[in-house]
């Protein structure tokens, strides 16, 4: 069986994922990575998140830059530019059983394409951000540009031609389904690598990172963007640093790092607040394990693996009433879910998980016992989803 996986969406966890297919299965994969050169040039964030992006190889990735012109109304030609550099790659050498895109657009615009031109199934994996473009209230939220008519035709299009539709999340599927209604929206959740996020001695971790040993420790790791919220997360280190003895440390980059600098000097809290910049997998198991508490604090989350990971290292999590959280966490039994854009509530819910050490426990407890016996291994579910297809292609031939 020989996969052809398309992603502009250029994510550690997509290339984990694609990693762990091929060494865990029989699958041979090649990988198509998508990125804007005109972007790339001119967005120092984006070029960096890129390069990372390719220092973690996928094997058989094939780099496929594509240039467009900065303006809103070449944005419909981008699609074309795509198909074409992806045409450009792969000439004269398609032999795939399945196209698995990621994104619904882009990547299965340019699958849907690929599969007229050589009679070949393919599938999609929506993470949210590429679905929830068809919201403007989602997209006003998220700092972005909605899909306009055209884009939204193209959307629905390449919904109706595609053999499945992959969510990453329950309610994610409960959205896709009001804009399209069909059995072919399926769920395979987002997973961790177990091999890389586990539970270590607490004061081990923390002397590898010259952490101190007596402070509570707050973490938060994610890209510097409005949508991630860490502004309220900054703002909420002024109430609960009257006690003095926690630290706060963002890890992560992204447009909003500079703002965030200097709200944290406003507010006077550089001496208990860090911003690092992003971590490899190994190391960002340390920072989890030496930390106390864990806040996604994010106004719209798709998904969020970051809770599994933090889960996974018996880090008790705290997360908004979003998407992807709401799919995740039972409030009160194995995380805390409180509402967005609300200081108090990470001041109250911070406050719980320092004071009540029953709670912390229960919280760590549970966690682990969801993550270790629901979010292991997508690979199995992937390969019968690519084996069912296979099979009635076949049939209908």
């Amino acid at each position: 069986m020989k996969i052809l996986y398309i992603t502009p969406y250029n994510s550690t966890f997509i290339h984990n994922q694609i990693n762990k297919i091929n060494n865990e299965s029989d699958i041979i994969s090649d990988t198509i990575l998508l990125y804007d050169y005109y972007y790339f040039l001119r967005n120092k964030p984006y070029r960096k998140h890129i390069q990372k992006c390719m220092t973690n190889e996928i094997k058989g990735m094939v780099k496929c830059p594509y240039l467009t012109l900065p303006k809103r109304i070449f944005h419909n030609t981008t699609y074309w530019k795509m198909l074409s550099a992806v045409r450009k790659k792969i000439r004269n050498s398609f032999d795939y059983d399945i196209i698995h895109a990621h994104t619904i657009l882009p990547g299965g615009f340019i699958a849907a394409k690929l599969s007229e031109i050589y009679n070949t199934p393919f599938i999609i994996t929506s993470h949210g951000s590429d679905f929830y473009k068809t919201d403007k209230e989602i997209s006003s939220i998220r700092k972005i540009i909605p899909y306009n008519k055209k884009e939204l035709s193209i959307f629905k299009e390449v919904l109706s031609k595609s053999e499945k539709i992959i969510s990453v999340s329950k309610n994610l599927v409960k959205d896709i389904r009001k804009v399209y209604d069909s059995n072919k929206v399926i769920i395979i959740e987002n997973n961790f690598d177990n091999n890389n996020f586990y539970q270590l001695d607490k004061f081990e971790a923390r002397k590898q990172l010259k952490l101190p040993t007596q402070k509570f420790i707050i973490l938060s790791v994610g890209s510097f963007l409005v949508t991630k919220g860490h502004k309220y997360l900054i703002e909420s280190m002024c109430e609960i640093n009257k006690n003095n003895n926690a630290n706060l440390y963002l890890i992560g980059s992204g447009n909003l790092e500079k703002m965030y600098k200097k709200q944290i000097e406003k507010l006077k809290l550089k001496h208990i607040i860090k911003i690092l910049p992003p971590k490899t997998q190994k190391e960002l198991n340390l920072w989890y394990n030496a930390s106390d508490c864990f806040v996604l604090p994010s106004i719209h989350e798709s998904f969020g693996i970051v809770i599994l990971e933090a889960m996974a290292c018996g880090v008790p999590v705290i997360a908004t009433k979003t998407v992807g959280p709401t799919s995740i966490i039972t409030d009160g039994e194995n995380g805390i879910l409180i509402k967005t854009n609300s200081v108090e509530a990470i001041v109250n819910s911070i406050n719980d998980i320092m004071t009540n050490i029953t709670l912390r426990n229960k919280l760590i407890k549970n966690a682990k016992k969801l993550v270790s016996s629901q979010y292991i291994n997508e690979v199995i579910e992937l390969k019968k989803l690519y084996q069912g297809i296979i099979i009635e292609k076949n049939y209908h031939i």
